[in-house]
């Protein structure tokens, strides 16, 4: 016998054992995905929560390089909870590449960010100012994206969100 005709042997082989009595851990199964209504509660839910714990720092305008990077790192830990949040739901199918691509945005806002904090505590000034730039650009397609999937509070700009949750 050759090698790979005794490993499929012993593969198949293997693939029949088990005690049959259902012990072993559950397989897993896809997610069922929400309904459109379920999803967008769920969504602007995340939003809403995210916006009024993080009130303060929306506010905030920061003039200093010190003060941009405590923004920064006061900002971090609240975006990476929501991006975990949304990575969790499960779209409708008609909206899935909607939100694939609102997921990519959001991810990239979150490198970016990591990114910008790292330039200016390295004192990467330059950098970071750039980084920070692209960063202030991602909210335009985030929020549009947001509202194409009826994500309404999340597709608010920072002014809205001011007025509605300040």
């Amino acid at each position: 016998m050759t090698r790979l005709a005794l490993i499929a042997a012993v593969a198949t082989i293997l693939a029949g054992c088990g005690s049959g009595s259902g012990d072993g851990p559950p397989v897993p199964t896809t997610p069922t995905p929400l309904s459109h209504a379920q999803f967008t509660r769920a969504g602007n839910g995340l939003c809403t929560r995210y916006y009024r714990q993080n009130m303060p720092t929306i506010k905030s305008h920061p003039k200093t390089l010190k003060a941009l990077a405590t923004y920064l790192r006061d900002a971090i830990p609240p975006l990476q909870r929501e991006d975990a949040g949304f990575r969790a739901l499960v779209p409708p199918g008609k909206d899935a590449g909607t939100y694939r691509h609102l997921l990519r945005v959001a991810g990239l806002e979150l490198r970016e960010a990591h990114s910008a904090l790292h330039a200016f505590e390295t004192g990467q000034v330059g950098r970071g100012v750039l980084i920070a730039r692209h960063l202030g650009q991602l909210d335009k397609p985030y929020n549009s994206l947001s509202r194409r999937l009826g994500l309404t509070v999340c597709g608010l700009t920072r002014r809205q969100v001011i007025a509605r949750f300040g």
